[in-house]
């Protein structure tokens, strides 16, 4: 695994959009994030979406459904960096079910806990718990600098065009 994943803002905002309707429902629900293997950086392109199982207090991934999805990525030379979850509330620890369900236990593999069945986007990732697993066991990532040591967001889009303002362009230079 990587040090450190790359993850576009669009993905973050697809997986929002993506587990809406599991907040609606009332249901925790899961994605993964994938991208070309590397030992290097991981970076992020594709969001998997597994077949699951869902109830209010848990997700369930079937081993067919693990198969699946690995076939698909492996097919593609991508590869699973991160996965994403969501809770019925605030709370954005790893459970005893998150540690026992997780869908890797190598060193330096991200475990994304989205308060809230997801009802909210934080573009900037703010009260979305950030795990990775280290020595055996799962570390909540507290501090930004730890955050950042580990997951990095990246703009998908920088407009820097002119402004459009009443009367015309503005151009600020």
């Amino acid at each position: 695994m990587p040090a450190r994943v790359v993850v576009p803002r669009h993905v973050v905002t697809a997986t929002h959009v993506a587990f809406l309707p599991y907040w609606q429902a009332g249901v925790e629900t899961a994605a993964f994030w994938a991208g070309p293997d590397s030992e290097e950086r991981g970076i992020i392109t594709t969001l998997v979406q597994p077949s699951l199982h869902q109830t209010p207090g848990n997700y369930h991934v079937p081993p067919a459904a693990r198969m699946q999805m690995a076939r698909r990525l492996g097919a593609q030379g991508l590869v699973v960096y991160a996965q994403v979850h969501t809770h019925p509330r605030a709370w954005v620890g790893h459970s005893s079910y998150d540690d026992a369900h997780a869908y890797s236990t190598a060193d330096g593999s991200l475990s994304l806990v989205w308060p809230d069945y997801g009802r909210a986007c934080p573009h900037d990732l703010e009260g979305i718990g950030l795990h990775v697993r280290l020595d055996g066991r799962w570390t909540e990532l507290v501090s930004q600098e730890e955050r950042d040591a580990h997951l990095q967001l990246v703009d998908d889009h920088l407009d820097l065009r002119f402004s459009i303002q009443a009367g015309g362009l503005h151009d600020d230079e």
